[in-house]
């Protein structure tokens, strides 16, 4: 998926490419919290929304009214027109798809935006402009494209591209193919009814398809900066929550909301159980990080009840440690390693705000290790970082790919996009780095740092000739 963003926050302009490695970096309050939290609001809501996104069985709720819809809109038009052709059969259901997508879209995004954001929606347009706008290009074929303006409205709309084509490789599919021409020879006898049911299904299938193509809608999940502050008041806003659920409504108490990420974070933390995915094995490298291993207990409640408590446990020791008290470290990197071990697995995409926290130097570069490992498996990972040394680790990876060979621990160029957030004179604007030409650093501030230090020795030396 590709997105350019106009004015959102402090976005002035943002032009980029989600690759299997996407790196934002940039200073403070350059926006990339708030363009990775767009791309987790969008990759999700899409996922969700769109029908044949995920697998039958998921999206039934999504399914049943396009179905029904399109359904109906085809027996009525089929009645109507004198003549229709295979192309024309299928433009009908590519119209009716996108208008009912369309009108979706426009019904629920704004809440979807709000409830990420925790702001109001006009609070997201950038202080020097009176709208923001957001284009996703999914494929060749389909651009969205949604504008908020400063009363709060938000308009999207779905512009299809290349319309002859698209219908064409659609035609191309022989089953649909010969399913159209049967049911077009059929339209005056009851076998339409049937085949159209089945017609229908299959082609809004193809379109989906083809217009969000493989990567370009992906099961998403995120992991917030602050996520061991997050970790630690996990258990008492729980409880508080779970105590206060059956008598709140009798005494008038208020439970407000979880704002924001905060609330997916925690949507996080529930669905984990202490099972093991696909990527157990390169995990192994994540127990050596953090010298031991996270664990679940389990904890009785009366009455009858119980629920699950994280531990650390130290490598090559038999007793644990509740999560809370353990080393910063620990508990910055275990959300990260519980959700890699836990809930993601190939084709997802893992968004983790600023993974180098609290991290040692080594440490750092040990864990763009285990990140080269995981994408070269398919999980497809976006990071915000400050970190100078894990940009010259991904480097470092990119080019042993270039000069040793292709292994599983490192990578290649086209498989990573870094993009830096740099200010202009109406926020801040997206520039792609190579980062084999350009590697950004920090070096200006060492060098300004290494400045005062040469000043305040030639004070010190004068200092000390005025005492003489």
């Amino acid at each position: 998926m590709k997105l350019k963003v106009e004015n959102f926050g402090p976005i002035s302009h943002a032009d980029i490419e989600i690759k299997p490695l996407t790196v934002l970096i940039g200073k403070n309050n350059a926006g990339k919290s708030m363009l990775a939290q767009l791309i987790y609001t969008l990759m999700t809501f899409m996922f969700v929304k769109v029908p044949y996104a995920r697998t039958k069985r998921l999206f039934i709720s999504v399914m049943f009214p396009f179905r029904h819809e399109i359904y109906h809109y085809l027996q009525k038009k089929i009645k109507e027109v004198k003549e229709v052709t295979s192309h024309s059969y299928v433009e009908m259901i590519l119209d009716i798809t996108i208008d009912r997508l369309t009108q979706i879209l426009n019904e629920t995004l704004k809440d979807e935006l709000e409830k990420n954001f925790a702001i109001s929606l006009n609070n997201l347009i950038n202080l020097y402009s009176d709208y923001a706008k957001v284009e996703c290009i999914y494929s060749n074929y389909l651009t969205m494209i949604f504008t908020i303006t400063r009363d709060g409205n938000l308009c999207v709309i779905l512009n299809v591209k290349m319309r002859r084509e698209l219908i064409d490789s659609i035609l191309k599919d022989g089953k649909i193919k010969a399913l159209i021409d049967r049911t077009l020879r059929s339209r005056t006898t009851n076998i339409t009814n049937v085949i159209n049911v089945i017609l229908v299904e299959e082609m809004i299938e193809k379109i989906v398809k083809l217009l969000f193509p493989k990567r370009s809608l992906l099961p998403t999940l995120y992991i917030p900066a602050g996520r061991a502050g997050l970790l630690e008041g996990y258990e008492a806003v729980s409880s508080a929550l779970i105590s206060l659920s059956p008598i709140a409504p009798l005494r008038g108490i208020s439970m407000p909301p979880i704002p924001g990420m905060a609330s997916e974070f925690y949507s996080l933390l529930l669905q984990l159980r202490g099972e093991k995915g696909p990527f157990e094995k390169i995990l192994d490298a994540f127990k050596e990080l953090i010298e031991g291993d996270i664990v679940f207990e389990k904890l009785e409640l009366p009455p009858g009840k119980s629920k699950l408590i994280y531990k650390f446990k130290f490598k090559d020791k038999e007793f644990s440690i509740d999560l809370i008290h353990a080393a910063s470290m620990v508990k910055e990197l275990s959300p990260i390693y519980l959700v890699l071990r836990e809930l993601v697995n190939k084709g997802c995409l893992l968004i983790i705000e600023e993974p180098e926290s609290h991290l040692h130097p080594a440490a750092q570069i040990k864990l763009m290790e285990i990140f080269a490992k995981l994408i070269n498996e398919e999980l497809g990972i976006l990071i915000t970082t400050h970190s100078d040394i894990l940009l010259r680790k991904l480097a470092h990876l990119v080019m042993e790919g270039l000069t040793r060979g292709r292994t599983n621990a490192n990578l290649k160029p086209e498989d990573v996009a870094v993009y830096l957030l740099k200010p202009d004179e109406k926020g801040y604007v997206t520039q792609e780095v190579n980062i084999l030409e350009e590697m950004p650093s920090f070096d200006e501030v060492i060098e300004q740092l290494y400045e005062e230090e040469k000043n305040l020795y030639y004070l010190s030396l004068q200092n000390q000739k005025g005492n003489e």
